[in-house]
């Protein structure tokens, strides 16, 4: 019988992709930010024209913005209206592009702005609230905050800016984001129509769009795995679903999903209206994912007749007529662990997330936040409905509240009666116990190395014991796991987690391990239901071939033979004699290490030697890999002939464009970034000082980022100047000051040692000249 590997959270440190990320500081919502944007007026005039606002072309303008962290402004970017309903009324929603008239540009680390009018909604909070819940329960969402939007010196009045969903997002919350990613609007219910894949690319002549419309990689347009997922879904017999459906999804995503929009009454959902959602392919893990989207109709706005605060949490579709299947919520919800998984998941929320007891707070400050200038000021706000500011302020209310034809609760009216309901409609039903969410430290360790585990379970009888079971050859070695929950966490996944470890293992071990857990009435679950996780350790005896240095990020560096700018990796010989190369493998997926295998009969390295492998996904014969490197960093494995064996391995973080990381020198421990030497010797130097190589712009990097006592501190100067180093806490007080004297332009490296501060978070700022760079760091003792 084949064994079948699991491929599950691997995942680079969030801790280091966030390291990299400036967006942090354009989506602080602790107070209302500024958009400006300069454009032609007949341009304006014509996009704000009735008979122009479906088009979406874009329009050329001159954007600045400006918060706490951040004053810049910004030529060349595009502005267009957005949405489906909200082009037709009387306050308009916007997109911004940074990159359309000049590519590769980016405003701190995004690609667009979605600028949204929330026409619907007199309160202006329905959709920011619903953004922060997916959040705070832990589920890959967009981000939210409110700007004033002015256009030629005009307050067009208050928005929320809504993080697009787009190859960045996908960069910054996931270790691979080189997949396909479906824009899913209606009638997208994810009902079987064909084996082929091009059945899916149809266009809906009613909705008149695409149902699945592709949003990343489109020169391919490949619908291969959306109709794989489709398939599994559909045709997966009854007995086999659970554990297929754990093959390409993280079931609790979708309950996660599925509980936050019962709460919300988001009924423009995939549930109820097969509408507004995103499904990625994550490749390194051949995995899908549910990513939410768009939220304006919730907390009570409706167009129907049906009131949202009491539907049944089981059967939320079945309203007003909606017909036909919705497989993905019907198969998680016809198997008995994960129907009480997701009513423990609406419960734990309940009781900690969505009540008026935490929310209110929250609500009100809000509230206070966007009332007085902006919302009493607003030009567009009475336009769509006849909205006034008694509107507003009433739209909050706990007392009744009723707005023709379609605002049908006060929000915090809506609140109390969904959780009064809620509580009366939860039910548990017979099952055993339900386990998700593992992670592990490694799956790759050293052979005196322990790897630490975790999982989450639950049963609404009560767990009477749980363990991780190690399969040695023939047999197996169990460890038991131990509660290590945090009671009250926003993340169910915390409040339900149980921890343990493997011992050391030893050289050369190929194995696996998976999860068992018992309740107490005697029902056992083993996760995943077949298979296992891989647990591989290399050997000793190692063959003197190393990872040498690789570039995840080529847009200059050097091309192929077709001239393509292509990531790459080089393999270095460091040992006594020759080594056979052919027939070895590397791969980007702990999981799957024999991904692609190195081609040729007796080809040697021989010692010295180096050998350059284009990470393309080109078919071509040669030294072409079928995977490519993620720049936000991931895992790299070179693998003995037996597709077991690790030789070498490497996990990285986000990487800097046209720049290696490699080692120096050569075959030596000690990584270095530098500047690309394919099939040379590295140069430790790093980056040379010389105006063909000086920094095109000021940034900053921190690592290690949580840290102990001393963070290392590096940063470009595109010119010579004075730098000046502060830290803050997070009562805005000075804990540290430096002046770091006139450095020359170029790149500099230096330690920040907080020994003497106690553990927390903290604000570093950068100052050259006139530009500041502000970042978060976290002190752990």
């Amino acid at each position: 019988m084949k064994s079948i590997f699991y491929i599950f959270l691997f995942t680079i440190s969030v801790y280091e992709i966030q390291a990299a990320d400036e967006s942090w500081m354009v989506f602080d919502d602790t107070e209302v930010a500024e958009i400006k944007v300069t454009m032609d007026t007949s341009a304006l005039n014509w996009m704000m024209a009735d008979e122009n606002v479906e088009s979406d072309s874009m329009h050329l303008a001159h954007f600045t913005f400006s918060n706490k962290w951040v004053d810049e402004a910004m030529d060349s970017i595009g502005i267009r209206l957005r949405g489906n309903t909200s082009r037709e009324s009387g306050k308009k929603s916007f997109k911004l592009s940074f990159n359309t008239f000049i590519r590769g540009q980016e405003f701190y680390d995004l690609d667009k702005m979605n600028i949204n009018g929330e026409h619907n909604d007199p309160s202006v909070v329905r959709s920011k609230l619903c953004w922060d819940l997916f959040n705070k329960t832990g589920l890959t969402a967009s981000r939210a905050f409110y700007a004033a939007l002015y256009i030629n010196e005009e307050y067009f009045g208050l928005y929320i800016v809504v993080e697009h969903i787009d190859d960045e997002f996908l960069n910054k919350n996931y270790a691979d984001d080189s997949g396909n990613l479906w824009k899913c609007l209606w009638p997208a219910d994810l009902v079987f129509i064909d084996s082929d894949p091009d059945a899916y690319k149809y266009f809906n002549e009613t909705s008149n769009r695409y149902p699945y419309e592709l949003k990343t990689n489109e020169e391919i347009n490949d619908y291969t795995q959306l109709a794989r997922f489709i398939d599994i879904l559909n045709n997966t017999p009854e007995g086999a679903i659970k554990d297929s459906l754990e093959r390409i999804i993280y079931p609790e995503e979708v309950l996660k999903y599925m509980a936050v929009n019962v709460l919300t009454g988001s009924w423009d959902d995939y549930w109820y209206n097969q509408n507004n959602f995103y499904i990625y392919h994550e490749p390194a893990a051949d995995r899908f994912h549910l990513i939410p989207y768009d939220y304006d109709n919730t907390f009570g706005i409706s167009w129907f007749s049906t009131d949202w605060t009491d539907i049944n949490p089981y059967y939320f579709a079945e309203f007003e007529g909606q017909q036909g299947s919705r497989p993905l919520i019907d198969r998680i919800l016809n198997i008995p662990s994960y129907r009480n998984l997701y009513t423990h998941f609406l419960e734990h929320y309940l009781l900690n997330v969505f009540n008026l007891d935490i929310m209110e707070d929250r609500i009100d400050s809000l509230h206070t936040l966007i009332e007085d200038p902006w919302v009493m000021n607003d030009p567009f706000y009475p336009n769509s409905y006849g909205f006034t500011i008694d509107d507003f302020n009433n739209s909050y209310s706990e007392a009744g509240y009723y707005f023709d034809p379609h605002v049908r609760r006060g929000l915090k009216e809506y609140i109390n009666l969904r959780v009064a309901s809620l509580n009366s409609q939860l039910e548990y039903v017979s099952a055993p116990p339900a386990l998700y969410h593992p992670s592990w430290s490694t799956l790759n360790p050293a052979p005196d190395e322990s790897v630490f585990v975790d999982i989450s379970i639950f049963d609404s009888d009560g767990i009477h014991n749980a363990a991780v079971v190690l399969m040695i050859g023939g047999g197996t070695s169990s460890y038991i796991l131990s509660e290590n929950k945090i009671p009250g966490s926003s993340r169910v996944e915390l409040a339900d987690r149980w921890s343990g470890s493997i011992p050391p293992v030893g050289e050369g071990f190929s194995g696996g391990f998976y999860f068992i857990a018992q309740d107490k009435k005697g029902q056992t679950t083993r996760y995943p239901v077949s298979g296992f996780f891989p647990l591989l350790t290399g050997t000793s005896a190692g063959e003197g071939l190393v990872i040498n240095e690789f570039l995840a990020d080529n847009v200059s560096s050097n091309t192929d033979q077709d001239d393509e700018f292509d990531d790459w990796l080089e393999l270095f010989n460091t040992g006594d004699d020759s080594v056979l190369i052919s027939g070895k493998y590397l791969s980007d997926n702990p999981l799957s290490l024999n991904k692609w295998q190195i081609p040729g009969d007796n080809v040697y390295l021989h010692l010295g030697e180096y050998l350059l492998v284009w990470c393309d996904e080109d078919d071509q014969q040669g030294l072409h890999a079928n995977f490519k490197l993620s720049k936000s960093g991931e895992f790299i494995a070179l693998t003995a002939s037996d597709g077991i064996t690790v030789l070498d391995s490497i996990t990285f973080g986000p990487q800097d464009t046209d720049m290696t990381f490699g080692r120096s020198p050569d075959g030596s421990e000690n990584w270095v970034k530098m500047t690309p030497t394919p099939g040379a010797a590295n140069i430790s130097t790093a980056i040379k000082q010389s105006e063909e190589y000086l920094p095109g712009r000021f940034s900053l990097k921190l690592y290690p980022n949580p840290f102990n006592s001393t963070v290392i501190m590096e940063y470009d100067l595109p010119k010579t100047g004075s730098v000046q180093l502060e830290v803050f806490n997070t009562l805005g007080q000075m804990v540290r000051a430096e002046n770091l004297g006139y450095k020359e332009a170029g790149s500099h490296k230096l330690p920040v040692s907080m020994e003497q501060a106690s553990s927390g978070m903290y604000f570093l700022h950068l100052k050259a000249g006139s530009q500041k760079i502000v970042r978060k760091i976290l002190l752990i003792r």
